[in-house]
């Protein structure tokens, strides 16, 4: 049963999401229930299914989640960082962590506010300078978000608690790139919005037709839906008008599902895509099909979502095609065991295997692997690869799509044995 928690005194077209989200799982066959964040009694997990969906962002909220981590260890969770993290939508938090990380390079420069003289403290220290944007902490959808150019325009920016202030920036165009179960979805929409990060989202969303441009959205999303360690998340991305740089807005952790021109112009079925990951990674956790298997099911369908790079190379390795080209020797891939990337020891496994050689070993790879599924999704990922801030951007199905395939492999070549 697929529970969705979520705060029922919306409205009904905040709640449009959920309702849409219920009626894609029960044709899928799948039962379902909505709760109030506020009824979920936190000793009593047996009343919720096994599968959980939150869609209660503000911090206020989620962080009374928070505590019932525990009780939700054996369930499958989206997003599963708002009860480890209940500040991962905080606009605040992500700048800071973007700017620790390998995307410092798209962090927009972020400090928090709770008062006018906080502002004033910012511009007269020279940290910040008129024009700025000021927005508030949490996800608003655009209400509420100011550009102040004189101080004297302060007050009018102060109708709310809580804010970011942010240096005002001028772009050509904004993006959405939708990352479910760590692969970007339909290569990035461009939202049809000219104006400044003080704007909320565009008129329409349109599929960006530019590849280089495609290329640059997928990279950086994929990276800060990992980082943040969302299962799904629409990250908007604009571009300076002026330098021509890219910056990420926010990764929305309570991202639109209900999107009817997204889906016109990309063919995209957003809740459909979110039953699927729960059935996928159903197999997995509670119905504990082969790890190969899982692997197999979660990565043929989301092939075409990779690199054409990365679709050729898994595919070769699925015909064990691809050629020997590991340098490491048994010896050294025993004596460095925790050294060596996850990659590169099944790589060698897999390169023994296709000469016809034992490797004495091989266990102690394999169980490695099992133990290397990521959380965003059915692929392995390289657990030692974490940043300074203990998080990872390793958590995509391009960064993970060789490893997966050659475990495949691997498992179908003993299987013939």
């Amino acid at each position: 049963m697929l529970s969705i928690i979520e705060d029922l005194t919306r409205t009904e077209e905040q709640l449009v999401d959920t309702r849409l989200l219920v009626a894609r799982a029960e044709e899928a066959g799948i039962k379902t229930q909505v709760c109030d964040f506020r009824d979920v009694d936190l000793t009593q997990k047996t009343k919720l299914g096994e599968w959980i969906f939150t869609r209660i962002v503000k911090e206020s909220r989620s962080s009374a989640l928070m505590a019932a981590r525990a009780y939700f260890k054996d369930k499958i969770v989206m997003n599963s960082a708002l009860f480890l993290r209940p500040n991962s939508g905080n606009k605040f938090y992500q700048q800071l962590v973007f700017a620790s990380t390998e995307l410092s390079d798209y962090a927009i420069p972020t400090w928090p506010a709770d008062s006018k003289n906080d502002i004033l403290k910012l511009v007269e220290n020279g940290r910040i300078s008129l024009p700025l944007v000021v927005k508030p902490d949490n996800g608003s959808q655009g209400d509420r978000v100011r550009i102040v150019r004189s101080l004297a325009e302060l007050d009018q920016a102060m109708d709310f608690a809580r804010m970011v202030v942010q240096p005002y920036i001028e772009f050509d165009n904004e993006w959405r790139t939708y990352v479910m179960g760590g692969a970007a979805l339909s290569s990035g929409c461009s939202k049809n919005s000219i104006g400044q990060n003080s704007k909320p989202g565009g008129r329409e969303m349109l599929l960006e037709g530019n590849q280089s441009i495609t290329e640059v959205l997928n990279k950086i999303s994929l990276l800060a839906a990992s980082i943040l360690e969302l299962e799904y998340t629409g990250v908007d991305i604009m571009r300076d008008k002026i330098s021509g740089k890219f910056y990420i807005i926010e990764a929305n952790v309570l991202a639109a599902i209900a999107m009817p021109h997204y889906s016109r112009h990309t063919g995209e079925n957003l809740p459909q895509e979110v039953v699927r990951w729960f059935i996928e990674r159903d197999k997995l956790i509670n119905q504990k099909l082969p790890l190969g298997r899982c692997l197999d099911d979660y990565l043929e369908p989301r092939l075409k979502r990779l690199t054409p790079e990365t679709q050729k190379r898994v595919k070769a390795i699925l015909d064990f095609k691809e050629k020997p080209a590991n340098n490491l020797t048994e010896a050294r891939a025993k004596n460095n065991f925790f050294n060596i990337p996850l990659e590169d020891k099944l790589k060698f496994l897999y390169d023994k295997l296709n000469q016809g050689a034992k490797v004495k070993i091989s266990s102690i790879i394999l169980g490695e692997a099992d133990k290397s599924v990521s959380w965003a999704g059915n692929f392995l990922v390289d657990r030692n690869d974490k940043t300074n801030t203990g998080l990872s951007t390793a958590h995509t199905l391009e960064n993970g799509a060789a490893a997966s395939a050659y475990y495949v492999a691997i498992k179908r070549r003993l299987a013939k044995k």
